[in-house]
């Protein structure tokens, strides 16, 4: 590589060979506009998403019903991450590109084999799922089986929403081709329709059925339907149709499976410790499943907002990289990532960590959501938000190694992540609440009598995913040269002090706020903005680079927004 190329940077577009198709050549801006595409648009998403979640407490609270429905919509939600999101969606981008980088043809012949294998994969699974879904509930959460009447609700409600399964794997495999094909605005909007059917299934559907719940359920099915259809529109003009071929003997399915099955773990890692924590919240006191889902919901805004988005982003870009073998390019581009995502996260954490309880009370407390649940909910959240920056890490370095084909190596981290999640849980969560009405329960409740050190409830299981992921993202940062990624350790490692720097900064303003001791809503319209304009000033102060980057990615948004 010459040694006058231009440093490359996240919103300069990633350059092909002149031999490379047109599928990979026309792309819009590179990695940070496609982040700031993708994250303003999932700020819209997220906004309608607590809305939903607004509505959904303010109507039903926190307590049985709403116990039963988030403990049978993680069970189709989990596989979505599983098999669609987190592993055949995310294999499917560099095996793609691959095809892509054959020609147009071989990608249409490869989104077509892998959308049959899709359907009679997702088909098998809901099958099963509606077949035994007493058997699922049961497994699933053990702490309901001395509540017949909750668990058999969990169970209805599984049933119902089991054929969403097969509606959200079409979605996340769309979006995953479009984003390939470098159009991302159409995938991150998706989501916004399911948080609309959600809303309006609560206005319209509640008093039609005998436990108002159950609206929740057809609102998800109705949203999955809806979704999917503007996806495979779109894909059907960029000419890249979801015809169905058969999968059997097709290259890019083989491929697929060889990479899928590692990955469905290291992909999902932080979902699987979600699932395994709602598991354990059963066996705690009534309410403690949904504190922890209000709690993962306020959290999930910034994670989505850009560090979900960054990793959306990154995938396509590197797997690029990695076809055309810029691997100088690629270890540069990694490390500006790395260090953008710190100085993102970093504050943000901060931020939810010292306004945890007015988040909350803006959010919830209001109808039947007591001031004790906002109390609940905001210890999870607090520690949710540590594990902001390596959650983060952990998805943008997984994208790395699967840019490279390399599976094996983040799924055997993830194994050892998702170990460590359930000691941690075990030491920090305490004594179980209920009775252990079965076998699996009561060898929980014998394991939590022997080896707990201290009962911080729900809170201790959101804090153990937390140090699980902390945990992942270092084992992942050091395996990084097993792929040939070469980070610039010297200028991450001057990065992050800066950001540390500033965002300590704005920690002592932010505190001080709290200090006022105005209304919650008063506190954040005060105190966000304010810690903004610290943070920004200070980073310009200290010389970070990466405060321009934002800047240039925000200005061009909104030129493009307004042409």
């Amino acid at each position: 590589m010459k040694t006058t190329e231009p440093e490359p940077t996240p919103h300069s577009p990633v350059p092909s060979p002149d031999t490379a198709p047109k599928a990979l050549k026309e792309r819009p801006g590179g990695v940070a506009r496609a982040t700031g595409v993708v994250g303003l648009l999932t700020v819209v998403s997220r906004v309608f998403g607590l809305l939903r979640d607004v509505v959904v407490a303010v109507y039903f609270g926190a307590g049985y019903s709403t116990d039963a429905f988030f403990v049978a919509f993680k069970i189709p939600n989990l596989l979505r991450r599983l098999v669609a999101e987190g592993s055949l969606a995310a294999t499917f981008v560099p095996v793609f590109t691959d095809e892509l980088n054959k020609s147009e043809e071989a990608g249409r012949r490869a989104l077509g084999s892998v959308t049959t294998f899709t359907v009679l994969l997702t088909a098998v699974l809901t099958v099963f799922g509606m077949l035994f879904a007493p058997e699922l509930t049961d497994l699933f959460a053990p702490g309901f089986a001395e509540q017949s009447d909750k668990r058999d609700l969990a169970a209805d409600l599984l049933w119902l929403m089991f054929p969403y399964t097969v509606l959200v794997s079409l979605l996340a495999l769309s979006g995953s081709a479009l984003n390939a094909l470098g159009h991302y605005a159409g995938p991150a909007a998706a989501p916004v329709i399911l948080n609309i059917s959600l809303i309006a299934s609560v206005f319209l559907l509640a008093g039609s059925f005998h436990e108002p719940i159950y609206c929740l359920g057809w609102g998800v099915l109705i949203g999955g339907a809806l979704s999917v259809v503007p996806q495979i529109i779109l894909l059907k003009r960029r000419g890249f149709p979801m015809h169905l071929r058969s999968p059997w003997g097709a290259e890019p399915v083989h491929t697929l499976v060889r990479l899928m099955l590692p990955s469905i773990i290291s992909a999902s890692v932080y979902q699987i410790m979600v699932f395994i924590n709602t598991l354990l919240a059963s066996m705690l006191e009534e309410g403690s499943v949904s504190w922890l889902y209000y709690a993962d919901r306020v959290f999930q805004f910034p994670l989505g907002v850009f560090s979900l988005a960054l990793a959306t982003a990154v995938l396509p870009a590197f797997s690029r990289l990695v076809a055309t073998k810029q691997y100088d390019r690629l270890g540069r581009q990694v490390t500006f990532t790395l260090n953008w995502l710190s100085f993102i996260c970093i504050p943000a954490t901060c931020g939810l960590v010292l306004f945890s309880r007015p988040l909350v009370e803006a959010f919830y407390e209001h109808g039947v959501f007591s001031n004790d649940s906002t109390v609940q909910t905001a210890s999870a959240l607090w520690a949710f938000s540590v594990g902001l920056l390596p959650i983060s890490l952990h998805s943008v370095l997984v994208r790395a190694f699967l840019a490279s084909k390399n599976t094996k190596t983040p799924a055997m981290v993830a194994c050892g992540a998702i170990m460590l999640n359930i000691c941690c849980a075990f030491l920090l969560m305490g004594p179980p609440h209920v009775e252990p009405d079965s076998g699996l329960a009561a060898a929980i409740a014998s394991l939590q009598s022997s080896v707990t050190m201290f009962d911080m409830g729900h809170a201790g299981l959101a804090l153990a995913g937390s140090l699980a992921s902390l945990g992942s993202a270092t084992a992942l940062l050091l395996l990084l040269p097993r792929i040939g990624i070469t980070l610039d350790r010297g200028d991450y490692l001057r990065s992050n002090l800066r950001t540390i720097g500033a965002a300590t900064g704005m920690s002592i303003v932010l505190y001080g706020v709290l200090l006022l001791g105005l209304s919650s809503l008063s506190t954040l319209l005060l105190g966000v903005p304010l810690g903004m304009v610290v943070f920004a000033f200070l980073a310009y102060l200290f010389g970070s680079p990466e405060l321009e980057e934002t800047f240039s990615v925000v200005r061009k948004l909104f030129r493009r927004t307004g042409e």
